[in-house]
């Protein structure tokens, strides 16, 4: 049996399945939110979609391809603001913390006065 969309049914079947599905897209991103560790993976990503940097290219296929990188983080991003309007600012508090867990060695690596 093929979808009718003029068939009531049909459609308030789609719209409870549209519904589950964005109710579920909704819950994964509020865990990924909610997660330092899935946070430092979505930072990641960010940096590497460049959402905050122009992919200008004079290659029309890099170009494209840069483009569409860009809007998956921001589609990533938006849907994170929408959980958590504070998200930007704790992925960088979960990258400064990790960084420092990072330096073992007691001295700080940014610092070129710092002594060893």
């Amino acid at each position: 049996m093929s979808y009718d969309a003029g068939d009531p049914k049909n459609v308030k079947d789609a719209k409870r399945k549209a519904y589950h599905l964005n109710e579920k897209i909704q819950n994964g991103i509020a865990k990924i939110c909610n997660d330092p560790e899935c946070r430092l993976v979505l930072a990641a990503f960010l940096d590497e979609a460049n959402i905050f940097q122009t992919n200008f290219n004079s290659n029309a296929t890099d170009h494209a391809y840069n483009e569409g990188f860009r809007s998956a983080g921001l589609w990533w991003l938006g849907k994170a603001l929408l959980h958590d309007g504070q998200i930007m600012g704790k992925i960088q508090t979960d990258k400064d913390l990790t960084d420092k867990a990072g330096n073992h060695d007691g001295h700080n690596t940014d610092d070129p006065d710092s002594s060893d």
